[in-house]
This record gives structure tokens, C-alpha cells and sequence, in this order.
């Protein structure tokens, strides 16, 4: 059995910025000849204030802003927030049938609840830094979730001639409440700017009504899910099979959408030595259909449901471990990722059918590499290039140009200095490349600058009074840079990075 314990409650390296935490949680495993049980559970409090980074551009930039300070709290510390309250309990079992089969099952239950005072959305910004006021003005916010999980199943191997089977099958059933209320306060809108300062209404003290807002039903869910998969063991080659049936029941406030579909896997490996191995995948990924709402009359195809869109991946690659010293992998992929399309009527131009027939594509290279280059230095990173584009959009503008958000070129280096077992020290470069800003008005394409953060840690293993203690230092975003980071796929949206941060730590072992 372990408890653990949190008690936390101080600033951040935001100005004003703070945060609480209250948590208290038990880990209680089992294991014997033919069972192992884990349980867990446990309470958590935690609460944010002053930590607004979310940031929206107006259709009137034609260059994306400087970012500000990152230091900057960009709401009042003092009165907006975010708490968060609730609970978890898991249980995973497995119990030995016999020598080649198992039985399992996985469960799991948690209820959150979340009573915040924010600004209702992105904080819409103009080239030179203005507060526009859209979404600048707060909104108290009460949201309560509960979630049930269950998943049983058995996974044994067997033998087919030379080919060895490890078959896993199992149904899972999820459940989830959702309820959401809201009240916002448009006549209290910050104004200011971002660089010189923001200014905030006097009547923003006392705004705040998230502790009297009521639990108001926003949607539930059911998903029943039939898992089966097989991986074949024949020699030097290696093949993975699976399928997923699922069966979804969602009932909101206006509609219930029943689904029935079908997500395949298949993927082939082959090593033919032990330092080599080439493998190729394809998974497809289902998610809910949706209702179609009338949006005024416009919608031709009204109170009809769409069906379920469909995420398909395809991977192939290469690993390589030339030694004990070096591994490396080099994959390539590409997805498919559908999304709302309006088709207008060629009658009447106000008019149109909905579906999920718009594409986005993402293609791209992975590198990734680990070496020891001498004795008590070690070096790992990698690189990403990824083409991501819009395809097929209602607004024919759009073909062609990125997704939002997008990177062509990001990557990680790292270098770590052992000078024994028990100390290292450890840096780590990151960069990101120029982002893609899609404005969802204009169509203008706009970058968003790159940028390199450098973190460094440390760590060390002594005993205090013969107790094993842990020593881990941090400094995140040594240079201090502040910079806009690019939500990937979140329209018009952008975030400001964290300021330098340092944290000390040491862990006892009683």
C-alpha cells in the first residue's frame, strides 16, 4: 500500500499568478500465483488563479503581433480563477486461467467538478496589440462530469503450426454525464493592450457567481465497444491484426445520435537481423456522427444525422540498433482527417447540406536518435517535417493552404553528463519552426516567428542519516523568451508561452 499526499500553495512565474492543491490519493496492489489487483483512488482539490494565456487575432491584421512579456498575467489574479474538485477509483485485475490464458478486467469511476470565474474566450487582439473587447469580458462557469468505465476480456497465445498467436478480446462500456451552466458579464469587457497594460472595469469585483451556478444538463453519452486483435509471431516477421465494433448512444439537450461502426488495424513487421526492422501500419479511427441543427432554416438537411467521420493513418518506417551504443527510427506518415462541409444549393445561394466530407492531409518524417557518445556523455533528439494542408473546404479559398497552426519543422536535442551513478546533468534544446496562421475570415496567411527554448536539469542520489534522498533541479526556458505558441487545428487561436521557471525538489525514501 502507498499514500500519497500533496499540499501546495504559493505563485507561479507568472506575475500575481498562483496555485493550491490539495490531494490526497492510495495505491493498493495484490499479487499471488495466479492473480495480480491494483486499486487507486483518491481526492483532489486544485485551484488556478492568474494564468489566462488564451489569445484570438482580428480579421483586420495583416502581420502577426509581437509576443509580450511572458511574465505578464493577462486577467486579475485577485478575482478570476479556476477551481477544480473531485475524485478517481480504478481497479485492474488479471487472473492465470491456465498456462496460455488470462482474464482481465479493467474499471474505473471519477467525478470532477469545476467552478471557474474567466474570460468567456480567446483574448481577440488587432497587428498592434489592442484588446478588440470580443471574448474579453468574464464568464462564470459551473461544469460537473461524471464517468463510469468497465472493460473485461481474456488474452491467452497459442500455436499454429510455426506461427505463435497472442489474441487479446474484450467489450468495454464507458458512460458520461455532462452538465454545464454559464453566465456572462459583456458590459464588464477588459479594453487596454497587451504591451502597455490592460484595464479592467470596476464592477469586475463582485462578478463573479460561479459558487451560486446549478447543475444544468448538457449531454450524455454511452459507448459499448467490441475489441479484437491478434499478433502473429512467424520468425523474423511479425503481423497485428485488429478490429473495433462500436456502438454509441448520445443524448443532448435537443437530440440523440445512435452509431453503429467498424475501426480496423493491420501492420506488418520484419527484423531481419536483430539490429534491424522495418514495420508499415494503417489504423482508422471512428468518432460520433453529429446532428444537424436547422441553423435557421438554412440547413437542407435538417434533423438528419451525419455519419460517423473517419481518421485514417498510414505509417511506415524503419529502426535500427547498430550497437549498445546507438539506436535511431525513421517513419514516415500520413493522415486523412475529415471535417464539416457545407455543399450550397445551386437554387438558392443562402441554402446548403452539411456532411463530413472536408479533408485536411497531414504528411511527414520522423527521425528520432539515441547514442552514447563516450563515456559518461549521452545525446538524444530528433526532427519532424510535417506538410499538413487543407484539401477540401466550403470555402474554396482555403484549398491548398496549411492547417491552422501547423509547423513544417520542429525537433528536440538533447545532451546528458553522468559523472557517476548516482549525478547527471542534463540540457535539452527545443525549436520550433515558423507556424502557420490561418485567419477563418480572410483566408490570410499569416507566420507565427519560431523560436528555441533551452531547458536544463539536474539530478542526484545521496542518504541523509542513512535515508536514500533524490535531489532533481530544473530551470525551464533558461533565456527567459516569450513567444506565441500555435494551437494546431484551433482556428484564429494562439497561446503565449510560459516566463523562466525554476523548481527544486527531493524526494526521501523512508
Amino acid at each position: 500500500m502507498r499514500i500519497y499526499g500533496q499540499y501546495d500553495d504559493g505563485g507561479l512565474a507568472i506575475s500575481g499568478a498562483g496555485q493550491r492543491k490539495k490531494n490526497l490519493f492510495a495505491n493498493i496492489s495484490y499479487e499471488g500465483e495466479t492473480t495480480k489487483s491494483n486499486l487507486f483512488g483518491g481526492y483532489y482539490d486544485q485551484k488556478l488563479m492568474g494564468t489566462e494565456r488564451r489569445f484570438a487575432l482580428h480579421s483586420s491584421a495583416t502581420k502577426f503581433p509581437d509576443a509580450p512579456d511572458a511574465s505578464k498575467s493577462f486577467d486579475d489574479p485577485d478575482l478570476m480563477h479556476q477551481d477544480t474538485n473531485g475524485y478517481i477509483i480504478t481497479l485492474n485485475h488479471q487472473k492465470k486461467l491456465d498456462e496460455h490464458v488470462n482474464w482481465f478486467v479493467n474499471a474505473g469511476m471519477n467525478q470532477s467538478v469545476v467552478r471557474r470565474f474567466i474570460y468567456n474566450s480567446e483574448f481577440m487582439i488587432d497587428e498592434n496589440g489592442n484588446v478588440m473587447g470580443s471574448g474579453a469580458y468574464p464568464w462564470s462557469d459551473h461544469i460537473y462530469i461524471q464517468n463510469q468505465y468497465l472493460q473485461t476480456g481474456l488474452k491467452g497465445d497459442f500455436m499454429t503450426g510455426m506461427a505463435k498467436h497472442n489474441v487479446a478480446v474484450s467489450v468495454d462500456r464507458s458512460h458520461r454525464k455532462y452538465y454545464k451552466t454559464g453566465k456572462n458579464r459583456k458590459d464588464l469587457g477588459t479594453t487596454g493592450n497587451i504591451y502597455t497594460g490592460l484595464i479592467f472595469k470596476p464592477g469586475l469585483l463582485g462578478a463573479d457567481e460561479s459558487n451560486k451556478l446549478k447543475k444544468n444538463f448538457n449531454h450524455e453519452e454511452t459507448d459499448v465497444t467490441l475489441n479484437i486483435m491478434d499478433k502473429i509471431e512467424l520468425g523474423k516477421l511479425t503481423l497485428v491484426g485488429a478490429v473495433a465494433r462500436r456502438h454509441g448512444d448520445y443524448v443532448g439537450k435537443t437530440s440523440q445520435i445512435k452509431d453503429d461502426n467498424w475501426a480496423p488495424t493491420y501492420g506488418v513487421s520484419y527484423a531481419p537481423t536483430d539490429k534491424l526492422s522495418v514495420y508499415a501500419a494503417q489504423a482508422v479511427a471512428r468518432n460520433r456522427g453529429s446532428f444537424v441543427d436547422l441553423d435557421g432554416g438554412n440547413a437542407l438537411n435538417a434533423n438528419e444525422y451525419l455519419d460517423a467521420q473517419k481518421l485514417k493513418n498510414t505509417e511506415f518506417g524503419i529502426k535500427a540498433k547498430p550497437n549498445e551504443n546507438l539506436s535511431m527510427s525513421l517513419a514516415y506518415f500520413d493522415m486523412t482527417q475529415p471535417n464539416t462541409l457545407k455543399t450550397y444549393s445551386n437554387t438558392d445561394p443562402t441554402k446548403y447540406w452539411l456532411s463530413n466530407n472536408g479533408k485536411n492531409r497531414f504528411k511527414g518524417v520522423d527521425f528520432s536518435i539515441d547514442a552514447k557518445l563516450a563515456d559518461k556523455w549521452n545525446t538524444f533528439g530528433g526532427f519532424e517535417w510535417l506538410n499538413a494542408k487543407q484539401e477540401v473546404t466550403t470555402d474554396k479559398r482555403f484549398e491548398g493552404l496549411p492547417t491552422h497552426g501547423s509547423v513544417k519543422w520542429s525537433g528536440v536535442w538533447g545532451l546528458e553528463y553522468k559523472p557517476d551513478e548516482d549525478t547527471s546533468f542534463t540540457s535539452r534544446l527545443s525549436y520550433t519552426g515558423t507556424g502557420k496562421f490561418v485567419h477563418s475570415q480572410t483566408a490570410r496567411v499569416l507566420d507565427i516567428p519560431s523560436h528555441v527554448t533551452l531547458d536544463l536539469f539536474a539530478s542526484h542520489k545521496t542518504r541523509i542519516n542513512n535515508v536514500p534522498v533524490k535531489f532533481i533541479a530544473a530551470c525551464y526556458n533558461v533565456a527567459n523568451d516569450s513567444h506565441w505558441i500555435a494551437q494546431t487545428g484551433q482556428p484564429n487561436k494562439f497561446m503565449l508561452n510560459n516566463p523562466r521557471s525554476f523548481m527544486l525538489s527531493a524526494e526521501f525514501e523512508f
